[in-house]
C-alpha cells in the first residue's frame, strides 16, 4: 500500500485517474517538466550613501541610506486553470529602500555608548517562486532592528561589549505546513514575529601568551499566534487540518548561543587555542514542541598554528584543526514532516523526526603561503 507521506496532494491532469504532483504539460500553452529545477536567474544592483558627523563634545551620528533593485526571471507557474498548471516564464522586480541611523556617545576616553535603528527589507527564495503562482506567491519580509549597546576599553586587559537587540518583523517568511495551488509547501507570510536579546562579547588578556575571548547571546524568538497545517489522510479528509498554537517560539533559533576561545602563546611562532561551542535547544518547527527539537549540545575544537619565516615568502603558516576532540555524538540540523490516520475512534496524529548527525572527532590542516 502507498506510505502516506508518499501521498502529495496535486493538480488533476487530462488524461490521468490519479492528481499528478506539481506540473502538468497543456497543449496549447508552454509548459516543461523536467528533472532539473526549473530555470530561475537573479540579478541585483544596489547604491548606497554614507554620511557621519562627529562633534566636539565626543558624539557621532551617522546615516546610511541603501538601495537595493531585485529582477527575477524564472520558470513557474503562471495559474492553474481546471487543476492544469501553466507554466510559462515569469518575471518579478523588487526595489527595496533600507535607511539606518545611529549614534555613538564618548562617556568617558575608555567608554562608548551607541545604538540605533534599521529597516530592512528581504526578498523571498528561489522556490517561493518557481513553485507558486502570483495568487500563492509570498511578499518580501520587513524588519525593524533597534540596538542599544555599550563598549569598555580595557587597555591592555582587552575590551567589554553588552548589546542590547530588538527585531520587529512584518510578514516574515516561515514554513507552517499549508499546501499552496501549485501542490507545494511553500513558505508564507506571517502578520507579527520578533527577536529579542542580549549580545555579551570580551577579550581579557591575563598574560602576553594567554588570552580568552568569551561571548554569549540569550535571545527569545517568538510567532505571535501561528497556525500550522496539517496533512489529514483520514477517511473523511478535507485535505488539510489546522491547529491553533497560540505564540510559539521560531523554528531553528536557540534562546542560548555562547562561545568561546582560549589562546595560549608559548612561542612567537606557536599559538594553541582551544573553541569552545554551546547551542541551545532547536525546534524543527514552529509548534515550540519538545518531541520535535535537536537537543542543546557542547562541542570543542583544538587549534594549532605555526608561523615561519620562509625564503622564498613573507611568512608561510601551517595549521592544524582538530574537531570535536571529545568525540560528542551530536545533531545539528533535521526536519520534521506530520500527517493524520484513521485511529480508532479519533484520527491518529504521526510525526516523524529526521536528524543530520554530525561527525566525530575529525581534523584538519592548512598551508598558507603570504607573498
Amino acid at each position: 500500500p502507498d506510505h502516506p507521506r508518499r501521498r502529495r496532494l496535486g493538480v488533476q491532469c487530462p488524461g490521468r485517474s490519479e492528481p499528478e504532483p506539481k506540473r502538468c504539460r497543456s497543449s496549447g500553452e508552454r509548459s516543461r517538466r523536467r528533472s532539473s529545477p526549473p530555470r530561475a536567474v537573479k540579478t541585483e544592483w544596489s547604491n548606497f550613501l554614507k554620511i557621519t558627523n562627529t562633534f566636539d563634545f565626543g558624539l557621532t551620528t551617522f546615516a546610511d541610506l541603501q538601495v537595493r533593485q531585485i529582477n527575477y526571471t524564472f520558470e513557474g507557474p503562471s495559474f492553474v486553470q481546471d487543476t492544469v498548471q501553466i507554466i510559462t516564464d515569469r518575471t518579478v522586480n523588487f526595489t527595496f529602500f533600507n535607511p539606518k541611523g545611529g549614534l555613538t556617545y564618548m562617556l568617558s576616553p575608555r567608554t562608548q555608548l551607541y545604538g540605533s535603528v534599521a529597516m530592512a527589507n528581504r526578498e523571498p527564495v528561489r522556490r517561493d517562486f518557481t513553485e507558486s503562482t502570483p495568487d500563492s506567491r509570498p511578499m518580501p519580509e520587513r524588519m525593524l532592528n533597534y540596538e542599544l549597546g555599550v563598549r569598555n576599553n580595557l587597555g591592555d586587559l582587552g575590551f567589554l561589549n553588552a548589546n542590547l537587540y530588538y527585531m520587529d518583523y512584518w510578514d516574515q517568511l516561515i514554513l507552517d505546513g499549508s499546501i499552496n495551488d501549485v501542490g507545494a509547501y511553500n513558505r508564507i507570510n506571517i502578520d507579527r514575529s520578533f527577536r529579542a536579546g542580549i549580545e555579551l562579547e570580551a577579550q581579557l588578556r591575563f598574560s602576553e601568551q594567554l588570552r580568552w575571548s568569551p561571548n554569549i547571546t540569550f535571545s527569545r524568538n517568538r510567532i505571535k499566534d501561528f497556525v500550522e497545517f496539517l496533512d489529514d489522510f483520514t477517511s473523511t479528509s478535507t485535505g488539510q487540518r489546522e491547529i491553533e498554537y497560540g505564540d510559539t517560539d521560531i523554528a531553528f533559533s536557540p534562546n542560548i548561543i555562547a562561545g568561546s576561545i582560549f589562546s595560549y602563546q608559548p612561542h612567537p611562532a606557536l599559538e594553541v587555542s582551544l573553541l569552545s561551542k554551546y547551542v541551545g535547544r532547536q525546534f524543527l518547527d514552529n509548534t515550540a514542541t519538545a518531541s520535535r527539537s535537536i537537543d542543546a549540545y557542547f562541542v570543542n575544537d583544538l587549534r594549532f598554528i605555526s608561523r615561519f619565516n620562509v625564503p622564498f615568502a613573507k611568512e608561510m603558516e601551517v595549521s592544524l584543526l582538530l574537531n570535536n576532540i571529545f568525540n560528542e555524538k551530536y545533531v545539528a540540523n533535521g526536519y520534521t514532516f506530520g500527517y493524520l490516520l484513521d485511529g480508532n475512534d479519533t484520527p491518529n496524529e504521526v510525526r516523524e523526526n529526521f536528524y543530520f548527525p554530525q561527525a566525530g572527532f575529525n581534523f584538519i590542516s592548512a598551508v598558507a603561503i603570504k607573498f
